[in-house]
Order: C-alpha cells, then structure tokens, then sequence
C-alpha cells in the first residue's frame, strides 16, 4: 500500500472514531438528563385557568404557526401578535407573516385588563363586535393564537406529563385539555404563553405551535 493510501486510510479512521465517541457521549447524556421540574402551582393543583398559562402583561410580542388539517388538507399560516397597553386595556395587533415580513394589515382583538374578555376588534378601520368574522381568512386563522374564546375562569385539567419541542430543544411540559372547548395545551417552565395549543372541531384540527416570543 502506497504510502499516500496509508496516510489517508489513517485519517478515516481517525475521524470514525473521533465521530463514535461523540455519538456515545450525546447518548449517555440522554439517558443522565433530569429534566426541569415546572413549579408553576402548588403540587396539589389539578387545574390551570387561561390566565395562568397565557400571561400576556409579561410578553410584548409572540409568533405562532398554524396548523389547519380538513378532510385530508393541510395549511400552514404564520403570525405575528404584538401586544400593547392601550387606555389600561391590553390590546393584540394580529399580523400575517409572508415570509420576510409582517403583512400590512392589522387586525386587533381589545380584552379588559388581564381578565381576557374580549370587548371589541378593529379591521381595516371597522370596529366591531366579538362576535363578528373578520373578511380576511388569513386573519380568522390568526385569531386562534390569541385567548380569543377562553376567559381567564376558563379551567384546564392535567393531562399527563410529557415532553415538548420548542425552538429546536425538548422540554418536560405539562398536557392539559379543557373538554368544553375541545382544547389541550402544552406547557413548559418558564414560558409565559403555550408552546402549543390544539382544537379539534368536527372534521377540522387547528394547531398552533409557538415559535418564538419577547
């Protein structure tokens, strides 16, 4: 064998097992993580409200993508929700996110205080009642990241303990579901808004995974 091949053959196996023993060292770390207790309530809670899990006086801004799975279809949407403190009210500016940036148009949800009723919301210069349908289907998407149908008295039970991905790393998070409204979100320490929240209503699931927040 040439001594060129020798050299070369020496540096593959080199790089193997320098590879082998960084894979062994990321799977013994796997089995050694003890992932971080979530003191969010006392242990003997068996219950979160909205409130507890979407605390929108500790955020600014939020980005979601949606999820939109009907007979067998699936949409993805992203947005953007800017918060603001407006006359005492909490007030959140919806955004369709186009790929490099916000979309202008801004649709608005008010809620009173930290108490989450909804009071009023703002289209293309139209202010109107909850219970209208804003004309732009990519808002109507954008609404379900938002504590639109869920006031804070609104109670979730616990689940289970599970695990979560957000931004690209797992973390042990708590499973909880409110049966009334078809809802379960998925928790995680020190993360003021779900990292996820799923709806099933009839044919059609809506999911929002939570991308990132400030």
């Amino acid at each position: 064998m040439a001594a060129q091949q020798k050299k070369m053959l020496g540096n593959i196996l080199a790089i193997s097992f320098v590879l082998m023993i960084i894979i062994i060292i990321a799977f013994l770390s796997t089995l050694s993580y003890t992932p971080p207790q979530i003191p969010l309530k006392d242990n003997n809670e068996s219950k979160f409200n909205w409130g507890d899990i979407f605390k929108v006086n500790s955020i600014n801004e939020y980005r979601y993508e949606i999820v939109r799975i009907e007979e067998g279809e699936l949409e993805k949407n992203e947005f953007f929700y800017d918060i603001n403190l407006v006359d005492g009210n909490y007030q959140i500016q919806i955004f369709p996110y186009e790929g490099i940036s916000k979309r202008e148009v801004d649709a608005r949800i008010t809620f009173e205080g930290i108490l989450y009723n909804c009071i009023s919301k703002q289209y293309e210069q139209m202010n109107e009642s909850c219970e209208y349908i804003f004309p732009d289907s990519g808002v109507n998407k954008g609404l379900f990241g938002t504590p639109l149908n869920l006031r804070k008295n609104v109670n979730f039970e616990i689940i289970e303990m599970t695990s979560s991905i957000y931004r690209e790393k797992i973390y042990e998070s708590i499973k909880l579901s409110n049966s009334d409204t078809g809802t379960t979100v998925w928790i995680i320490e020190n993360v003021p808004l779900p990292v996820r929240i799923e709806h099933s209503d009839g044919q059609t699931i809506t999911i929002a995974n939570l991308k990132n927040y400030n």
